[in-house]
């Protein structure tokens, strides 16, 4: 009985955990590794890959409302505030 209720604590905990620590961006690295698995298994280049998804993300924006400028100024907005060591400092959210 012991060793069932620590294996229960442990498949709760973990469970708790990643909902404790999804986040918009926990969620979007999983995916996006995910996606680099995939396309590599497929000999898919990956700066292909890369534009794919920028453009499905426009295409997504532009879909539920945002005009290109709106699009264009998130864009820049990211780069402006994007090191060199590709650490972004600030959010708009």
């Amino acid at each position: 009985l012991r060793f069932y209720m620590i294996a229960l604590w442990l498949v709760v905990d973990k469970q708790f955990e990643d909902f404790i620590m999804a986040s918009s961006f926990t969620i979007a690295e999983k995916h996006l590794t995910a996606m680099i698995e995939e396309a590599t298994e497929n000999n898919v280049d990956l700066n292909a890959l890369g534009q794919a998804i920028v453009w499905k993300l426009f295409e997504r924006y532009r879909d539920n409302g945002r005009k290109a400028s709106d699009i264009a100024d998130e864009v820049k907005y990211t780069l402006e505030n994007l090191d060199d060591d590709g650490t972004f400092h600030v959010s708009r959210n």
